[in-house]
């Protein structure tokens, strides 16, 4: 009887769901989508490979189109998001195309609107890909991202330097040489994440200074990652 009801409420859930972003998609369509950024059609969700059936946690796989701005025109991109989901919460609000808004109600959780994104932002691998295929990261918004890099790394190289030996020191020297040359030269940037596309993404720590600069870029420089090759 309990997983009856459950089974009950998870289909309920999802039509909820279905209704509120067909229901949103005349929404999107009045979003003003900024230039190098795209915005989900919210009526366009098409799941590909999913068991509504299973215990938590499981996978869902679905995908959405994205209509992006480039060069002042709209381009359509379909774009895959793999999500794992523990709990009903988490299928309410981590199963949504990128940048629909939800938000919590009384019955459950509402369509909150549509927020475009930086075509860079994110982990969709087709997006990812049309990104650094068609859009040059010469614009404000790069701009904007590498200036609050630097931001965070010099606070992370801070944190090093009070520690000031072994691969902290070798980390925060790298990392100085980095910071020095943010916003306007990405040279040596740039140099870091090609090892992490080198070695296909996986970098943990291993103890040395260079594992701590790939595993920081990783975390806080993963827009210019391009994810897509691995």
């Amino acid at each position: 009887m309990k997983d009856h009801k459950l089974k009950i409420l998870c289909i309920s859930t999802l039509s909820l769901a279905a209704l509120l972003f067909s229901l949103g998609s005349r929404a999107a369509e009045q979003v003003k989508i900024p230039e190098n950024h795209c915005a989900p059609r919210t009526d366009s969700k098409r799941y590909v490979d999913t068991h509504f059936s299973t215990s938590y946690p499981r996978t869902v796989v679905f995908e959405c189109t994205y209509d992006c701005r480039v060069n002042g025109r709209l381009v359509d991109v379909v774009g895959t998001k793999y999500v794992t989901v523990r709990n009903m919460q988490e299928d309410a609000t981590d199963t949504g195309c990128q940048g629909v808004k939800v938000k919590k109600v009384s019955w459950g959780w509402d369509f909150d609107g549509v927020e475009p994104f930086y075509a860079y932002q994110t982990a969709m691998p087709e997006v990812k890909r049309f990104a650094f295929e068609n859009i040059s990261q010469k614009n404000a918004t790069e701009t904007k991202l590498l200036t609050e890099l630097k931001s965070n790394l010099q606070q992370v190289t801070d944190a090093y330097k009070k520690v000031g030996w072994g691969q902290f020191k070798d980390a925060s020297d790298v990392m100085d040489k980095i910071i020095a040359q943010l916003p306007g030269n990405t040279t040596l940037l740039d140099k870091y994440i090609k090892q992490i596309v080198d070695k296909g993404g996986d970098v943990s720590l291993d103890g040395t200074g260079l594992s701590l600069v790939l595993v920081n870029l990783k975390s806080s420089a993963a827009w210019r990652i391009p994810s897509h090759l691995f």
